[in-house]
């Protein structure tokens, strides 16, 4: 169950981000139709037939950043980088931070990256930035790590 349930949060992270990607461009919401299925499924839905959450709720919710006005949107088509801003007001000194570490736990790397302009209200900004390794089509990695790395990415602003 636990695959199922990973699926979906990666489902739902996917298509909320995705989304988020283009907002206010193309579109100023997006709305989820049918979130549940009307019979017994592994995926595609965000609560079971006892309302209980599920992978899918979760990941809907980490593509929202869990509400939080100004967040980071990772486009994993292309590996870019986007700041979202939600609020009508602007702000100024957002930073992004990200570290990627192997499989095994060592730190690979890791940088802060400033906005360079400021966020204007309801407005994502597209950034001129890629994770490295992940775009490269060979990896810049030691022998002895894995070539798998798991990326925190972190969004700073002064409210």
């Amino acid at each position: 169950n636990w695959a199922a349930q990973f699926a979906q949060y990666n489902q739902y992270n996917a298509l909320v981000q995705g989304y988020s990607h283009r907002m206010f461009e193309w579109h100023s919401a997006f709305y989820i139709w049918k979130t549940s299925s009307p019979s017994p499924t592994l995926r595609g839905s965000l609560y079971d037939w006892y309302l209980a959450t599920n992978g899918g709720y979760w990941g809907a919710k980490a593509g929202l950043s869990g509400g939080d006005p100004v967040r980071l949107i990772f486009n994993q088509r292309n590996w870019s980088l986007h700041v979202m801003n939600t609020l009508p007001k602007a702000f100024v000194g957002i930073a992004m931070r990200w570290t990627a570490h192997s499989l095994n736990g060592t730190r690979i790397g890791g940088e802060t990256i400033p906005v360079p302009d400021q966020l204007n209200g309801n407005h994502v900004a597209h950034l001129e930035y890629k994770l490295p390794w992940i775009q490269s089509e060979q990896a810049i990695m030691p022998e002895e790590l894995q070539n798998v790395l798991l990326y925190r990415m972190e969004v700073f602003y002064k409210d």
